[in-house]
């Protein structure tokens, strides 16, 4: 390396390190400092301004138009180029003449002479051809990086592009929109072969043009910001504060739109009771406020929807909404007492608090205890037909309290003390839940029961009929471990099963009783013993037991003892259907549900009501697949047009329409033709619930379980019984609607009750059940969405596929 290159690379060097350090530490160069001491001046002209005018004043001083900017950037880059090119730098430095080659001959010396005053010429002429073209924006840019990839400046950090673009943007700033460039360039003389290797060079830059071009936007933004920064830093500060509080102001705006509400609407709350005029909230407020009172307690309100109610609760308590009340008490910070002594005084405002709403407020959601009693107290007003048909739910409630000396546990306690029958259903449906290590207050509950029922003597006699209650059971589970394991031979087990009812001494007080025992199932029915010749045994996995009962007057009381099977699920799938029956029944709707009886006595034990009915898969295969050859068999009329009496089919087609819109609401799955029973009667109904909620173990389940040999025996689709039946479905489904709620917070009540199916996923279960009442549709909406349903799964094709596996599966079986 030569000193004269080792040179050029320090200068480059310390070139792009006076870049870094800014305008202020630019080299010594008198061009230089006439532009500084210009910008200078004219910025101790503007501080005697106004500050608001003073940085818009020294932009526009500065920046150029568009055009103007382009043609200035063009011109200092190109020549900064050329000076990198021939070993320029921002120092000027003494150069030293270089060697000159003695020519051979004194004549070829003369020649050159001559060719070097026409090159000359000629290169001037290429210059003004030069000024006429456009040139590419980008051009002295890529220019540059073919000087940068040159083995003199190789070490070079890959940052000096951007340093360039810097440099270019600084030249606008400090030079003005009048300035011209000062520089000088001295031109050489160029032989033909160099200029088209620019040519060719220059085609190759037109395809870097955009990305130039944005590096130069953000090189510009950069050198503003610092221009600014150092010229003005203290009123720059000021400034920078102000755009803070004009973007926190903004924010804030923004959140006062969405809802219009605020954590002022909070604070001037409290005083909002005073005055006279009541506010009225907007279109949009009303639907969020409809769709906040549709939540199921389950889920958690957000603080703009707890600020929301809060600050419209005047409105609420006046507007008699149904379901406000609940959800204005979640909206209170139970931590600010002025909130919850505002909380007393507006629950008088309120409608009265219905069972719906206090039910809700047992749930999990609501733990304060003025809360809770306020439920307990208009609990107390229903009679206790109502109150049993709750009591399941309402038991659960109890996981939600402190201790047993609650409001709750002595309105419970007391009822059940006064009302054997109630009594009897709190017993089982507590001590089912004694043994839940996680709720210990189930067992305390249940020994301040029988602590209370010892205090008179119809108590002591109630106590004693309970605890006969639990001997059955225990005798029961025991004769069917034994029975059962006797062989493999299901017959053999069933006669075994008799014989030791007829002859063993264990099981001599199982078919006579030393006293009347009411069923734990319906304790309206008194048993005297068990009929030892009518014992089954079923073809299950568990091998459930048939028992009959012998009445106290003489009548038979089927029931079916299962073991081995958590019976809490179907016990609440069938107590649900008796709600909604009750509902239907008070429009005057009777769909003619057969409902049966079931306990859970444990998690592994419990009872089921037999009903005189066949499957429908045996009544199919015994009538050639026809469905009304079995309803002429058990009721003939040939005056009508169906060959059996109008009843039948009348009842028939209300059943089905009925369990179609229940099951469908309830998400009941596994359905096969083995659990869907018919009586003679024509009455349709529903069996084991194992899958509820959107649950099925089956692939692509239909909406509905509607087979086409069930709408067959109606007479087809485009019978008047099929049309029938949709337009009962379709009056089902909108009475079931105004209810939802109700239904609803019977599910929440039982989160955490250990049932299958909710235990999953609780907000999930709930969530679908409540999407399947569709209550974002009107009236005719929903009854063209319920008729689509029916249509959907009559026409579902998979579901005769499975129906036929599983056929094939139960013959395999047997």
């Amino acid at each position: 390396m030569s000193l004269t290159q080792k040179q050029k690379f320090e200068n480059n060097l310390t070139y792009f390190q006076d870049l870094e350090n800014g305008p202020t530490e630019l080299p010594k160069h008198e061009f230089r400092e006439q532009q500084l001491e210009l910008c200078k001046t004219q910025m101790e002209q503007l501080t005697n301004k106004n500050p608001q005018t003073k940085f818009y004043s020294i932009q526009q001083q500065i920046i150029l138009t568009p055009k103007q900017n382009t043609r200035l950037q063009k011109k200092i880059i190109s020549k900064r180029i050329q000076k990198h090119e021939k070993g320029s730098r921002s120092v000027p430095q003494k150069r030293k003449k270089p060697r000159q080659k003695k020519p051979f001959k004194e004549k070829g010396s003369e020649l050159k002479q001559s060719e070097k005053n026409g090159s000359e010429k000629q290169s001037k002429k290429n210059r003004n051809k030069k000024k006429k073209q456009k040139r590419p924006r980008s051009y002295s840019i890529d220019k540059y990086s073919s000087f940068k990839k040159s083995k003199s400046y190789s070490n070079i950090n890959q940052n000096i592009l951007f340093q360039r673009n810097l440099w270019s943007s600084r030249d606008t700033l400090f030079l003005g929109s009048n300035a011209k460039t000062k520089t000088k360039t001295k031109t050489k003389t160029k032989t033909k072969t160099k200029t088209n290797k620019k040519r060719k060079r220059k085609k190759k830059i037109f395809s870097k043009v955009e990305t130039s071009n944005i590096k130069l936007e953000q090189s510009r933004k950069v050198i503003k910001e610092q221009f600014s920064k150092q010229l003005i830093p203290e009123k720059n500060n000021e400034r920078e504060k102000e755009k803070e509080k004009e973007k926190e102001n903004e924010k804030e705006n923004e959140k006062g739109k969405e809802n219009e509400t605020e954590d002022l609407y909070r604070k001037r709350g409290v005083n909002l009771i005073a005055q006279q005029v009541m506010k009225v909230p907007s279109e949009k407020e009303m639907e969020k406020i409809q769709e906040i009172i549709r939540y199921p307690s389950i889920f958690e309100m957000t603080d703009r929807e707890k600020n929301l109610i809060w600050y419209w609760r005047i409105y609420l308590s006046k507007s008699k909404w149904k379901g406000a009340l609940p959800c204005f008490i979640r909206s209170i910070d139970f931590n600010n007492e002025q909130e919850i002594t505002e909380m007393k005084k507006l629950i008088s405002k309120f409608d009265e608090l219905g069972v719906v709403s206090s039910l809700e407020l047992l749930s999990k959601s609501y733990q304060n205890p003025f809360v809770r009693e306020m439920a307990v107290n208009r609990l107390k007003k229903c009679e206790d037909d109502e109150l049993q048909l709750y009591l399941l739910q309402i038991v659960q409630g109890l996981r939600y309290e402190k201790d047993e000396q609650c409001a709750l546990a002595t309105f419970l306690i007391e009822r059940a003390s006064k009302n054997p029958i109630l009594g009897n259903f709190f017993y089982w449906y507590v001590g089912n839940e004694r043994k839940d290590k996680d709720f210990p207050i189930f067992a305390r509950v249940h020994l301040q029961y029988a602590r209370v029922l010892l205090g008179n003597e119809m108590g002591k006699l109630c106590l004693k009929v309970l605890h006969r209650q639990e001997d059955l059971i225990n005798n029961l589970k025991q004769l069917a471990n034994e029975a059962t394991n006797y062989s493999k031979n299901r017959k053999k087990n069933k006669l075994y099963l008799s014989w030791l009812l007829e002859n063993d001494q264990k099981y001599s007080n199982l078919k006579n009783f030393e006293k009347d025992i009411p069923l734990p199932l319906n304790p309206l029915k008194v048993v005297v013993g068990i009929d030892p010749k009518s014992v089954i045994i079923f073809k299950s996995a568990l091998n459930p037991i048939k028992i009959d009962f012998i009445t106290n007057l003489n009548e038979k009381v089927p029931i079916i003892f299962k073991r081995g099977d958590d019976l809490r699920q179907d016990q609440l799938a069938l107590q649900l259907f008796t709600i909604m029956d009750n509902l239907l029944k008070k429009e005057n709707m009777d769909l003619q549900f057969t409902i049966y009886d079931v306990i859970s006595n444990s998690p592994e034990e419990g009872m089921v009501e037999f009903v005189q009915a066949k499957s429908l898969a045996s009544v199919l295969k015994e009538n050639n697949g026809k469905l009304a050859e079995y309803f002429k068999k058990t009721n003939p009329d040939n005056s009508t047009e169906y060959g059996f009496s109008s009843s039948v089919m009348e009842s028939y087609v209300r059943s089905c329409a009925g369990y179609s819109v229940i099951t469908y609401l309830l998400g009941v799955g596994d359905r096969h033709l083995d659990n869907l029973m018919v009586s003679p009667n024509g009455r349709l109904l529903h069996i084991d619930f194992g899958y509820i909620l959107g649950h099925d173990p089956k692939p692509f389940p239909p909406p509905m379980k509607l087979c086409k040999e069930m709408i067959v025996a109606m007479g087809g689709m485009k019978s008047k019984q099929y049309l029938y039946l949709k337009k009962l479905c379709g009056e089902a489904y909108i009475i079931l609607r105004k209810h939802s709620r109700l239904i609803i917070n019977l599910l929440t009540l039982m989160i955490d009750a250990n049932i299958p199916d909710i235990a999953i996923d609780p907000k999930n279960s709930i969530t679908k059940m409540q999407e399947r009442f569709r209550l974002d549709l009107n009236k005719n909406q929903a009854i063209e969405f319920i008729e689509k349903k029916i249509d959907e799964s009559v026409g579902a094709l998979f579901a005769v596929v499975i129906e036929k596996l599983h056929s094939w599966a139960q013959y395999w079986r047997s």
